[in-house]
């Protein structure tokens, strides 16, 4: 994944459009249509492969994608108001050729042991923050076959939370 300004900026118009979260899945035809945003699919499965989106459905060669997690509102419907409780590291090896094939997810309760871990298995050097998204950290896995390696925040959430107002 290639990090540039301009991909950089694809990530936080696609997101934006998604806030505030509704749970209302949105189809990538739209940001490619509608909104006319070349290489939106493309962002899209870097958004997915980096945990940030996740797929609802698939149909006619497009997907229908929500934001994988709410995030804190000011409105008042929202239950789940502060996700700094029940936060974990969540990390895993993802698949260069399919965003949805993940390998060795593993949660932690601090950053540096999720490092640690995505280093003994991936041999990666040093994880990158990600530009323009908070709490998620990326490396490209050395191999014969493109892979890789992601560490990210991420709430559990329990039983009573209801995550889309």
């Amino acid at each position: 994944m290639e990090f540039d300004e301009e991909r950089v900026a694809l990530y936080e118009t696609i997101l934006d459009e998604l806030s505030p979260p509704d749970g209302e899945a949105v189809s990538s035809a739209h940001f490619e249509k509608e909104l006319e945003l070349e290489n939106a699919y493309q962002a899209i499965e870097d958004l997915i492969r980096l945990g940030e989106l996740e797929i609802v459905n698939t149909n006619c060669g497009h997907v229908r994608v929500r934001l994988q997690k709410p995030v804190p509102s000011s409105t008042p419907s929202t239950r789940l108001e502060d996700f700094s409780e029940n936060t974990v590291w969540l990390a895993y090896i993802v698949s260069g050729s399919s965003p949805r094939q993940r390998r060795a997810q593993r949660l932690f309760q601090n950053f540096e042991v999720g490092e640690e871990h995505l280093a003994n298995i991936s041999h990666t050097d040093s994880l990158a923050q990600v530009p323009g998204l908070e709490d998620v950290w990326c490396e490209e896995v050395k191999g014969l076959s493109t892979e890789y390696a992601i560490l990210r925040k991420e709430y559990v959430f329990e039983q009573a939370d209801d995550p889309w107002p």
